[in-house]
């Protein structure tokens, strides 16, 4: 379900660091959106009925494929601006959207799933989305990441787009992985992309976890 490209031209801001799937390289692109569809997949099982959380989603590149898939779908980001013309665009009743800091945000409500797709790295304090969850994420529920693995092809990656490591990668996904095992959260299936027929390269990992109880 991606937003065609030039729909994502015409309603986001394609300059914005965080809108890799407008980019002009049509390889970082496919990448891109590669780990949304791979996450997607990781889904499949989940009823439609749950309520879910799109954690970052501010790019708004997610958003159709989850809005059309689950009954209630909210989006948190300090920036909304693409989500916000992306939903309205395609007219979707069930979506909310929250242009909050999550450690201020004061919404009670509680979560079966949350998307957190190339976040939890940007967070210098691990601690702090890990807590989110915890007030968010009900017991059992469940979290889909995607993590940068910045070993040394993503690297070679990054030098290849002419892209400069972003000062708020805080965090590899193998840090990333321990952290939220050791917080009790199991992982029940994980990917990574992009693919090449059978063949990972590993870039990205994704990752769908269940919360302990």
């Amino acid at each position: 379900m991606k937003i065609p490209p030039a729909d994502l031209v015409r309603l986001t801001d394609a300059q914005h660091e965080r809108n890799m799937y407008a980019h002009p390289n049509p390889v970082a692109r496919w990448i891109f959106w590669q780990r949304l569809e791979m996450g997607y997949r990781l889904l499949e099982e989940i009823p439609s009925g749950s309520k879910v959380l799109d954690l970052g989603g501010g790019s708004g590149a997610f958003l159709p494929a989850l809005a059309r898939r689950f009954a209630d779908v909210s989006v948190v980001d300090l920036d909304l601006n693409d989500a916000r013309r992306v939903a309205k665009h395609y007219q979707f009743a069930n979506v909310r959207l929250f242009e909050k800091d999550i450690t201020n945000w004061d919404d009670a409500g509680i979560y079966d799933l949350v998307v957190a797709m190339d976040v939890l790295e940007h967070f210098a304090d691990k601690s702090v989305p890990r807590c989110f969850f915890d007030n968010h994420l009900k017991p059992n529920g469940l979290l889909l990441v995607s993590l940068p693995t910045e070993n040394w092809i993503y690297k070679l990656g990054r030098a290849f787009l002419r892209k400069t490591k972003p000062a708020d990668h805080y965090h590899p996904a193998q840090d990333l992985v321990r952290c939220y095992h050791d917080a009790g959260y199991t992982c029940l299936a994980y990917r990574y992309v992009p693919r090449l027929g059978p063949f990972a390269v590993p870039l990205f990992y994704i990752g769908l976890f269940r919360k302990s109880e």
